[in-house]
């Protein structure tokens, strides 16, 4: 009976000891916040995570915090792109996950340069070139006050 118990002690040991590296994380994590050069959050930017080996896409927006988090990444290299209208889009590369890996990537967006352009047009003054005479046409009560 004591040779069963003892089987039992190490399956459990061994169910213990392989069930936790099975739930062991293989890749890590990225959250951040987005802002502006003022330092006020951006709501609603889109925020894509670009695995450099594989060209594995994931998508996230920012919430009303300007908070992101990507909570299930593979180990591997990474670039950050953020867009958000009436910013200049972003980009950070070279970011690498490793097991376990947490990262707080924080954005700071610039402001776009608006295009604008501006039309002046003036109408031209109309000279007279035919005629060298200066003149006005006086009514006759102008005429009869002259001395």
């Amino acid at each position: 009976m004591r040779g069963a118990s003892e089987k039992f002690l190490i399956l459990v040991v061994l169910l213990f000891t392989f069930g936790s590296a099975i739930r062991a994380e293989v890749g890590g994590k990225i959250t951040g916040v987005v802002k502006d050069q003022t330092g006020s959050v951006v709501a609603g930017a889109a925020v894509v995570v670009t695995n450099t080996e594989t060209g594995v896409k994931l998508t996230a927006t920012t919430d009303q915090e300007g908070v992101f988090t990507f909570p299930v990444l593979s180990v591997g290299q990474y670039e950050i792109d953020v867009t958000s209208d009436g910013f200049k889009a972003y980009r950070k590369t070279g970011v690498a996950i490793d097991i376990n890996s947490a990262l707080v990537v924080d954005v700071t967006l610039q402001v776009k340069e608006q295009d604008q352009s501006i039309l002046v047009t003036e109408d031209a003054a109309h000279v007279e070139t035919t005629d060298t005479q200066l003149g006005q046409v006086l009514g006759t009560k102008k005429a009869q006050r002259f001395p």
